[in-house]
């Protein structure tokens, strides 16, 4: 299909993505009893001394659920083989194979080295990146094709909590943060600059939150970065890999700075990958349509700016604080103690799970969207634009697969 529509219409830019599958199958209730040991599995079967504990892990294992697993990453990565050759074809004008939950060594290594061989063979690597992540490269995407109709390409410079923390591999990676950032940056079609004052945006990477002080430090360079006028965004990531979402302290200190209101993009959930791919296109597309004049002299133009910008960054708390910070370790006691399964419940169990969610989200949801009102914020939405969030209705909260891992969330703003 993929191929016929580009004949079809070869000037149109055709960008695609796909997985290279994570070391443990997603938990769903069922695996529970080895799926730690499939993961286990797959990061040593590749280390030959590792031969006894590899042998013995496949005892444990169930032989149809190994068998399962090998077809699996088999197929995975034919099919991303595929995608690569499609580059190579002219039919995908570029491509990210984003690899999803691993670690530094396991059997994924062999599978993107093999992929990275092919891409060299054809000298596409230009037009293939192979990256960490997952859920969040289609933002990377739509940044990078917004990127590349207007001609820009924005200069990002990036500052990080720590020295340590910029080479540091976060959980669920198999990389040094820097690179991984790095290679977000690229795919959005953007250009990674050493000193913020040669910069459009600055990147503020927070990863700290074990680190007496840091959060105190960090957000006050950020407050003087936005005070100063700059396009800021933010990540705020879990290195400890037990939260998924922001955290308590910086976030906190963020708000009392008032910064929330005037930043380019902010992100904090769940991986490294996660957050950065989800942050950094955020701030690149907002920072892209504000840089335009007749974006914003028109009036009703800039309004419609104001309100999805508005909406996206309280999305962000509302989602990746507020509830997973705050109410989701509170929903998953609450269904411990009512014998459900967090993991996945049956229609009754998740609508009461669901019922808990909303009472204990709903006063955060009333306490977040004020920042952005006349008398949280300062009186402009950063530089740009005069309005001001006075209402927020018909807020709702759904879960999607019936666990709390995540949550759908929308509602309206005036």
């Amino acid at each position: 299909m993929l191929s016929q529509l580009k004949t079809r219409a070869p000037q149109l830019p055709i960008y695609g993505f796909n997985v290279m599958m994570r070391l443990a199958p997603t938990a769903d209730g069922r695996n529970e009893a080895y799926r730690d040991q499939l993961s286990r599995w797959a990061e040593l079967s590749v280390v030959a001394e590792m031969s006894k504990e590899v042998a013995a892990l496949e005892r444990e294992i169930p032989a149809s659920a190994l068998a399962d697993y090998k077809s699996a990453r088999s197929r995975n990565f034919a099919v991303n083989l595929e995608n690569v050759r499609m580059v190579g074809r002219g039919v995908l004008d570029y491509l990210i194979l984003s690899q999803d939950d691993a670690r530094p060594r396991s059997v994924h290594v062999a599978e993107r080295e093999r992929l990275r061989g092919e891409a060299q063979k054809t000298s596409l690597t230009q037009k293939i990146a192979v990256q960490p992540g997952a859920d969040e490269v289609s933002m990377l995407l739509v940044a990078r094709a917004l990127n590349m109709k207007f001609g820009r390409t924005p200069r990002v410079a990036v500052l990080y909590s720590s020295e340590t923390i910029r080479t540091s591999v976060a959980p669920y990676e198999d990389r040094p943060l820097h690179r991984t950032i790095s290679f977000h940056i690229a795919a959005a079609g953007a250009r990674e600059v050493a000193a913020p004052a040669e910069s459009d945006i600055a990147f503020f990477v927070y990863g700290s939150r074990a680190e007496a002080g840091a959060a105190d430090k960090f957000v006050e360079a950020v407050g003087r970065a936005v005070d100063g006028g700059r396009r800021v965004i933010v990540a705020d990531i879990d290195f400890k890999g037990d939260v998924q979402g922001g955290d308590p302290q910086f976030t906190e200190n963020l708000r009392r700075r008032q910064v929330f209101p005037r930043l380019a993009g902010y992100a904090a959930w769940n991986t490294a990958g996660n957050t950065i791919g989800t942050a950094l296109p955020h701030g690149i597309v907002f920072v892209g349509a504000t840089a335009r004049p007749e974006m914003t002299e028109d009036k009703s133009r800039a309004r419609r700016i104001a309100q999805a910008q508005a909406k996206f960054m309280l999305h962000r708390l509302i989602d990746d604080y507020a509830y997973h910070s705050l109410v989701r370790p509170a929903a998953n006691n609450f269904a411990r103690s009512k014998f459900l399964n967090h993991h996945g419940s049956e229609a009754n169990g998740q609508a009461a799970i669901e019922t808990f969610i909303r009472e204990r989200l709903r006063p955060h949801v009333d306490d977040l969207w004020k920042d952005f009102s006349a008398s949280g914020a300062p009186q402009r939405l950063g530089e740009w634009s005069p309005f001001a969030v006075t209402e927020l209705t018909d807020f709702r909260l759904h879960l999607p697969w019936g666990r709390t891992f995540e949550a759908e969330i929308d509602f309206t703003l005036r």
